[in-house]
């Protein structure tokens, strides 16, 4: 009894940690769930105000709006699917076996998760259109990559390493004395994978399956680049506002999105917490992988491998050759006119290539910034604090994964579009926007560097009569610098290339890189857009190198691959 008295004694400390916490929860409720609610309720709205099923009637009494939920769905669960099976396979390959290039494949093969993921929709245009450079120009094959298949592959590449991530660590977790166990039973290779590993890997093909599925349900570039006459939902809900600038039918499209990736995330949950697939034990086995695969099957694996990463050069090395030509697509003499950055289209053209990128690096140096700090204070207080709610705080800073880039940026323009905070068409908009979509970036890099920090070091500190901010600051902060700094380069490198939410927000007066390459792709000349596309490039490998070279020093574990 006196024990449980001790656990409910009200402390400074809890009071402080309370605060600190409720503070941080009332800005996520401020900047993420306000603004998701307002756009749920402009679906509800009557066209002179007050409540109206008029805008959802509308949806689904259409029969071309109706045709956008199976599109969508059919689009995501293709992608999700092959995405999946190929990235078994690499992933397999690079752990399970001895094949020669396993490191460069896997360096090849996550090259999509830093560039910009607008580059190879923009890039396959280039390579495989009507006027595409092997297609028409080496080839003179007639041949359309818009539609559904041409989406389904521009996705399966840019998502590919999310997905390998999630089973290379899958496989490496995998305790090989269970495979063992099964072949020393009789059983032949083909059955313990089919048998004893396959189902091990469930848990992590569901989780990879669930992101990628979720990923290319939202995402905005490809289709807006590749759909042709195939439309599905995170484009059309860009198109409803340039149509209906009172957001009712954007509102309603957006909250359809976020239903679908809800529900998945909601049924995978509910089907992995039915079965423990637990290989981990605290005996301390030895666990050391096989490598000595049957040729009939590694140097399959291998050409796979190889074939994908020769894809992935081609398609990157492709919008640099077009930075450098004179007429990217058509004449491919080499030229640095486009890094002048002149030729640009639209409301912004004003402004400049130049002043655009200049946009872009700055709004996600702050957002990267901002973010990292937020994260730090947020992943702090839940790891470290005691209050009621720590849990909810955990899953608020995560939220905006959940969200699609659509229904954040329609929330954006309807909360912040009024007075005490009327932001919309200003970069102080797009930013916020930036920091708290990106913000489970750095919060999970944070989280976990601060999770390898034990406690007892803050406890030792405190009892030599350092107070609660030296502790912070002396012990803290430099035992979690390296996974500070990787999330706040994360951050950076997402915001630097995001489209989905920031192109409803961007004006003539703030525009922004990402979204002039995306709107130029449906231009006829391209100039400006391959060179901005090519400077984005190098400036998101250029962080990540960075990330690279901090991981190795600080040891990496909370920012690696």
């Amino acid at each position: 009894m006196e024990g449980s008295f001790t656990t409910l004694k009200i402390t400074p400390r809890k009071v402080l940690n309370a605060l600190g916490g409720y503070f941080l929860l009332s800005i996520f409720i401020f900047f993420v769930i306000r603004p998701i609610f307002m756009v749920f309720l402009k679906s509800f709205e009557a066209k002179g105000g007050g409540f109206s099923l008029y805008s959802w009637y509308k949806f689904f009494s259409f029969p071309g709006l109706i045709k956008l939920i199976p599109n969508s769905l059919g689009v995501g669960l293709f992608t999700a699917t092959l995405t999946v099976f190929l990235a078994m396979l690499i992933s397999y390959t690079i752990v399970k076996t001895d094949v020669p290039l396993r490191g460069f494949f896997r360096i090849v093969s996550l090259m999509p998760l830093v560039a910009p993921p607008f580059i190879i929709p923009f890039s396959m245009l280039l390579l495989f259109g009507r006027s595409g450079l092997l297609t028409k120009q080496l080839l003179g094959l007639e041949v359309s990559v818009y539609g559904f298949w041409g989406m389904v592959i521009a996705l399966l590449f840019t998502y590919l390493p999310y997905a390998i991530t999630v089973m290379i660590g899958v496989f490496q977790s995998l305790d090989v004395t269970i495979e063992q166990s099964a072949r020393s039973l009789g059983a032949s290779p083909f059955t313990t994978f089919r048998t004893v590993t396959f189902n091990l890997l469930k848990p992590g093909i569901l989780g990879a399956f669930t992101i990628v599925f979720f990923l290319s349900l939202t995402d905005f570039a490809t289709p807006l680049i590749l759909q042709g006459s195939f439309k599905v939902l995170a484009t059309e809900a860009y198109f409803s506002i340039l149509s209906d600038p009172s957001l009712r039918m954007g509102s309603v499209i957006s909250i359809i999105l976020f239903a679908i990736c809800a529900s998945a995330n909601i049924l995978s949950r509910r089907w992995l917490g039915k079965v423990s697939y637990t290989t981990v034990t605290g005996k301390g086995e030895f666990r050391e992988l096989s490598k000595g695969s049957s040729p009939y099957v590694k140097w399959p694996l291998f050409v796979i491998c190889l074939g994908v990463c020769i894809f992935i050069l081609l398609v990157y090395g492709n919008i640099v050759l077009n930075a450098f030509s004179k007429l990217p697509g058509y004449d491919y003499t080499f030229t640095l006119e486009n890094f002048k950055l002149r030729q640009v289209s639209g409301a912004a053209a004003a402004q400049g290539g130049i002043v655009m990128l200049r946009n872009s690096v700055f709004a996600a140096t702050i957002a990267g910034l901002s973010g990292a700090l937020l994260s730090a204070a947020t992943a702090y207080l839940v790891v470290r604090g005691i209050f009621p709610g720590k849990a909810f705080l955990d899953q608020a800073a995560l939220s905006t994964f959940a969200v699609p880039g659509a229904l954040l940026g329609i929330g954006y323009i309807l909360a912040f579009n009024k007075p005490p905070l009327a932001l919309t068409g200003t970069a102080a908009i797009v930013i916020l926007c930036m920091i708290f979509q990106k913000l489970p970036l750095a919060y999970q890099s944070v989280k976990a560097s601060l999770m390898q920090v034990d406690q007892s070091i803050e406890q030792a500190s405190r009892s030599l009569g350092a107070g609660r901010f030296t502790t912070f600051s002396r012990i803290v902060l430099p035992l979690v610098g390296t996974g500070f700094t990787g999330g706040l380069l994360f951050a950076f490198i997402a915001a630097v290339n995001t489209v989905s939410a920031v192109i409803f927000l961007v004006t003539s007066e703030f525009p922004l890189a990402s979204v002039e390459v995306l709107l130029e792709t449906n231009e006829p000349v391209v100039n400006t857009g391959v060179a901005l596309a090519t400077l984005l490039m190098a400036i998101s490998f250029l962080a990540f190198a960075i990330i690279g070279i901090i991981a190795k020093k600080g040891g990496g574990s909370a920012i690696k691959f």
